[in-house]
């Protein structure tokens, strides 16, 4: 039988649409609508290409805090889903589980705030460490990569890997948050289910969309 699909389109502003779909995929846009949908779809294929459970982004704007624009693909992961992320709670010193929207809000209090070592630290990781897939030329990015067990003691075959930063574009200051669910070790990341090979590649082409409007072909 032919999956129906419910469309509802709210306009707040004149770039602004939530959208909300029967198969459990939604995006709020307060950006440039080519892009919020580029965005999208680039989140749709790489739970589909990781063969992920679900995931999400969102894009902030640094200087108030506005959500530019976020989406989730088959669960409300921004501000429902709440998870234990050890490199991304130590940075932030945050000692408890937190949903993707607390922890971007608490990303960029951080690096509005942050000493000279603490933003060496995130650029390395851009340069130098797992976050590399992020590196987009022109953006000046920073940020850290963090793959986290869903539960204690299990195997790496369930985790949660999120990529977490910032950059600038055309003035304005940006930080994303992606998170991938239960991303698969496949073949064409070498047998990696890790942030470096999945999560950072999702929002190194975010980044990319709100530079150029388009995806990668």
């Amino acid at each position: 039988m032919r999956k129906l699909f419910i469309l509802t389109v709210v306009l707040v502003l004149t770039s602004c649409c939530i959208i909300n779909y029967i198969d459990k995929r939604e995006y709020q846009c307060l950006a440039n609508e080519n892009i919020c949908k580029n965005s999208v779809i680039e989140l749709q294929n790489a739970v589909k290409n990781f063969r992920a459970k679900g995931g999400c982004f969102i894009v902030m704007d640094t200087d108030n805090h506005q959500i530019l624009m976020a989406s989730s693909v088959n669960h409300n992961y921004q501000t429902e889903y709440k998870y234990w992320s050890n490199n991304i709670l130590k940075i932030l010193n945050k000692k408890e589980k937190q949903t993707p929207m607390t922890f971007l809000t608490n990303y960029v209090d951080l690096v509005k705030n942050s000493d000279t070592q603490t933003l060496s630290i995130l650029k390395n990781n851009i340069l130098k460490g797992s976050a590399k897939n992020a590196n987009i030329d022109g953006a000046n990015v920073y940020g850290l990569t963090a793959t986290d067990a869903k539960q204690a003691h299990s195997d790496c075959d369930e985790v949660n890997t999120t990529f977490l930063g910032n950059f600038m574009h055309d003035g304005q200051s940006y930080a994303i948050l992606v998170l991938l669910d239960s991303p698969q070790k496949l073949k064409s990341t070498f047998g990696f289910n890790t942030s470096g090979w999945n999560a950072t590649k999702l929002a190194g082409n975010i980044i990319k969309i709100i530079m150029t409007g388009k995806n990668d072909q």
